[in-house]
């Protein structure tokens, strides 16, 4: 049996690989979430999650391209809405967005008060070639404590967390953190 992996897609900031709703206009739901593929310092380049056919055009080429500096189309860290996306890998990736707080601190230009608009949970085919921009933004989980190397039962040198002895997945020096694997005391 296959196991399948579900993450949480980067969304809390203008950053590439982060999750954004495109500007002020543009409905913020799961359909319409855009990620930051690349950018500079004055202008930044996005592409929609969603594979619907419908929004190809707007991810051809190199994708759209919004100026920082416009108000109209600024971007929304998807975040901001008291959502997260989860993206779910395998044979058919598809993401969806959970609403994680009532409350939203996104705003229209004018200040007011920006509401998610969506209700339960709808799930969208994701673009792999999009996608590979958020999974290089996760960073990876680090444990706190140092290991140790110790030799097993068939005399092979293995390394555990010096804190908890849980057994390490990498090897290396002494101190060598325990890489994108929490140890148990650090989960």
């Amino acid at each position: 049996m296959e196991t399948i992996s579900v993450l949480e897609l980067p969304s809390s900031e203008i950053a590439v690989g982060h999750c954004v709703n495109l500007n002020d206009c543009e409905q913020p739901c799961g359909k319409l979430v855009a990620v930051i593929t690349g950018m500079d310092d004055t202008f930044v380049r996005c592409k929609y999650l969603n594979a619907d056919r419908m929004l190809s055009s707007y991810n051809a080429i190199g994708g759209m391209i919004v100026q920082l500096t416009n108000g109209i189309h600024r971007l929304t860290p998807i975040g901001l809405f008291g959502v997260r996306v989860m993206y779910q890998e395998g044979d058919e990736p598809c993401y969806w967005c959970e609403q994680v707080s009532s409350v939203s601190k996104a705003t229209y230009r004018d200040g007011s008060p920006r509401q998610w608009q969506e209700f339960g949970r709808m799930e969208f085919n994701a673009r792999p070639d999009v996608v590979k921009h958020c999974l290089k933004a996760i960073k990876p989980k680090r444990c706190k404590h140092r290991f140790k190397n110790f030799e097993n039962e068939s005399g092979d040198i293995e390394r555990c967390c010096m804190h908890c002895n849980m057994e390490a997945h990498s090897d290396g020096d002494f101190s060598y953190l325990c890489g994108s694997d929490w140890c148990k005391c650090c989960q």
